[in-house]
């Protein structure tokens, strides 16, 4: 069953023209035994967040990207590390039930471990990869970093001392279309510290998917 809400203040602190109130639907997703609680909000192409363990379904960045994506922000705190793996293959069963055949993933935090997961376990579905200060990557994950075939984009601080930045590089030096990229004076929270700034390479690897890693890339080699 879902459930729909809107408030005014999920978005209030946002500094945009666009209007403030984001309409959120609670559902479940069901297959194989997995039984996940999850919030959706906006339109447009389907974008699946792994938020971290203890943090909002919802924070500023996810609430921004709802306005030109189709945002379903999953509850995993319940399953992490042991379950990783055969939640990502549940979760693809129940993402095609659910419709979603295509859609890009963006995980935080430690939700970068379950988003690398199904990006491995789901070549076929998961289309663009984001990684915003990915920490307590698995070593089932970090073994398979080249089986990853969605172009993927990494945000990491420079203030940040969580170890992201190492992990960082291991996914650009593995992964097959990966652009590393480094947020000036932002720590491990980079939405907290500068969201437009993180924003923004997100909103353009959405558009842009391969092209923004060949571009960027490009431009670290001739300047």
């Amino acid at each position: 069953m879902l459930r729909q809400s809107c408030d005014p203040a999920d978005s209030r602190s946002l500094n945009t023209n666009m209007p403030i109130e984001i309409c959120t639907k609670e559902g479940r997703l069901q297959a194989n035994g997995l039984d996940v609680s999850y919030l959706e909000a906006g339109r447009g192409d389907p974008l699946i967040v792994f938020p971290p363990q203890d943090g909002e379904l919802f924070d500023p960045l996810i609430t921004k990207l709802a306005e030109s994506q189709r945002v379903i922000s999953l509850d995993l705190s319940s399953r992490r590390s042991s379950t990783i793996e055969g939640s990502a293959e549940k979760l693809s069963d129940a993402f095609a039930k659910f419709g979603l055949d295509r859609y890009c993933a963006i995980g935080i935090s430690d939700g970068a471990a379950p988003a690398l997961a199904q990006a491995i376990a789901a070549p076929e579905q998961v289309d663009k990869l984001i990684l915003l200060s990915p920490i307590k990557l698995s070593q089932h994950s970090t073994v398979r970093l080249d089986e990853v075939n969605a172009p993927t984009l990494v945000v990491v601080g420079t203030r940040d001392t969580s170890g992201s930045a190492e992990a960082g590089r291991l996914c650009r030096e593995k992964i097959r279309a990966c652009h590393l990229s480094f947020l000036y004076g932002a720590d491990h929270a980079l939405a907290a510290d500068r969201l437009n700034a993180c924003l923004n390479p997100i909103k353009e690897f959405l558009e842009q998917g391969e092209q923004f890693i060949i571009s960027r890339e490009s431009q670290l080699i001739h300047p």
